[in-house]
């Protein structure tokens, strides 16, 4: 499964995208925190289950008319004529998706059960009918127990969509939501077994929580992109059988596109009918390194290719898979195996390289460097920072000559005043007899620009310092390409 911040990443990019094609949604999302099922009176869910029963859709006003019609006409005492009536009008508002043969006698029969059984749930000792029911069962894997043991028409999908239908936090386990979270990574299996089901409840749930969306917002989300939920004059789902990769705003994330949906191979190239001179290997030692491409330095890794590929058409194909070498570094050995032609030796030789060179430029500087200007540190700092998931305060204390005493890592996570206390940045400083000191945090958006809090914490800082009488030399803030120096910019 993927860690927290990489699903806040997934919804909050498919959020974005479904409100950018889709605006009036936005309304839609907003409502749906508004609603509960808590304190309802007992014909609302009444309501709902016929609504689940007949597939009708009660976001229309002709869809409500004609279920309270129905109820109407279901009441003891009502002809079976009557009721008749109400289920073609009913068909007739679901344009004819019942088919008049279908509407029978057992049909009245099954809604009629399907009512009395839930208007005897609701006789619980005390006040608040279903609702209280509902409420007592805790979570949701016993309120889907209780209503599907209860009324059995609510079989399989239909217990969930009445819960939903009743604005209850629920999101519907189908397979085409299943099918989305496993492409993603999130979900392991697809199927329907009761553990599977409950299981997936659980899941949607933590997403839920991470993201801040409530379950209901989860639901339409995952339902929209897979194709659960159609809305085709506002957003057409991308996650079908076979899905729409190239509009998919997360496909990076996505096992199905990473292995078969992203674009067609490159032409083979064989290796053999290449002028030698021009192989990755002699092309390496007659130009040096700054030549050679991606893929040829990959294939001098992989050394041979397999079933009929030369190392080079197979490390082409594992860049096309991950689209850039940081992507290959982020894949596990698992992941890269999956890649025709690699198998796990040359995965781990793969990772073992990527981290080598990660190492490089990740070292702490060495004890006597000497800091000159805010773009010595940006240029010590800026590949280490450059594939961080989340934001890092670093402490360079300095002697009289600027040159580095120690280099401290002092916070990990979103930078406040809080988390990066000044009894803990100087207290490292103090050990060090630092005579100043530098601060240089990241911002993995890629902007450097400082944000409010930034400007409160180094004021803070600043502050601590001039007390300790330890100079603050300056707060340096790393963005993909570029730096902000408060320094630089007369803000110390």
């Amino acid at each position: 499964m993927l860690d927290e911040l990489a699903i806040i990443d997934i919804f909050e990019k498919l959020k974005t995208a479904l409100l950018a094609a889709a605006p009036s949604l936005e309304h839609e999302l907003l409502s749906i925190r508004e609603r509960t099922w808590r304190g309802k009176p007992h014909e609302f869910f009444r309501e709902k289950l016929v609504a689940t029963l007949l597939e009708v859709d009660l976001t229309a006003a002709a869809g409500r008319r004609q279920v309270r019609r129905l109820l109407k006409s279901l009441e003891p005492g009502e002809s079976l004529a009557q009721s008749l009536e109400s289920l073609l009008d009913v068909a007739e508002a679901k344009a004819r998706s019942l088919r008049v043969a279908d509407i029978t006698q057992k049909n009245i029969h099954d809604l009629r059960d399907a009512l009395g059984r839930l208007d005897h749930l609701a006789e619980a000792p005390g006040d608040g009918g279903l609702a209280a029911r509902i409420e007592a069962q805790g979570n949701p894997a016993h309120v889907v127990d209780m209503l599907a043991s209860a009324i059995p028409q609510l079989r399989g999908m239909k217990v969930y969509h009445f819960l939903q239908q009743s604005e209850y936090p629920i999101v519907v386990p189908d397979v085409m939501r299943q099918r989305f979270l496993y492409r993603l990574g999130l979900w392991p299996e697809i199927g329907q077994t009761r553990a599977l089901l409950l299981g997936f409840q659980d899941l949607c749930g933590t997403i839920a929580r991470l993201t801040g969306e409530p379950a209901g917002g989860i639901d339409l989300l995952t339902g929209l992109y897979s194709g659960a939920i159609t809305r085709r004059k506002l957003f057409a789902p991308v996650c079908l059988h076979k899905p729409l990769c190239e509009e998919c705003p997360v496909r990076r994330q996505c096992s199905y596109y990473r292995y078969r949906g992203s674009a067609p191979e490159p032409e083979k190239s064989n290796m053999r009918q290449m002028k030698r001179e021009n192989r990755p290997r002699e092309k390496f030692e007659r130009l040096g390194p700054d030549q050679a491409t991606d893929a040829e330095l990959v294939a001098i890794l992989l050394r041979t290719g397999a079933a009929g590929r030369s190392a080079l058409e197979v490390s082409s194909n594992l860049l096309r898979v991950f689209e850039t070498i940081e992507g290959v570094e982020a894949a596990s050995v698992s992941e890269l195996t999956a890649i025709k032609g690699i198998g796990r030796s040359k995965a781990v030789e793969i990772k073992a390289a990527l981290e080598l060179g990660k190492r490089l430029f990740t070292r702490p500087l060495s004890r006597g460097v000497k800091i000159t200007c805010s773009s010595d540190v940006f240029n010590a700092f800026h590949m280490r920072f450059r594939m961080a998931a989340q934001e890092e305060f670093m402490l360079l204390c300095l002697s009289t000559k600027n040159q580095v005493l120690k280099e401290v890592s002092v916070s990990l996570g979103s930078l406040n005043q809080s988390s990066v206390h000044p009894r803990e940045v100087f207290k490292e400083a103090i050990r060090e007899s630092a005579h100043a000191v530098l601060f240089i945090h990241n911002h993995p958006s890629g902007d450097p620009r400082p944000s409010e809090s930034d400007l409160a914490l180094t004021r803070q800082l600043k502050d601590a310092g001039e007390m300790l009488k330890i100079k603050v030399l300056d707060h340096i803030i790393v963005g993909d390409q570029s730096y902000y120096s408060f320094a630089d910019h007369k803000m110390l």
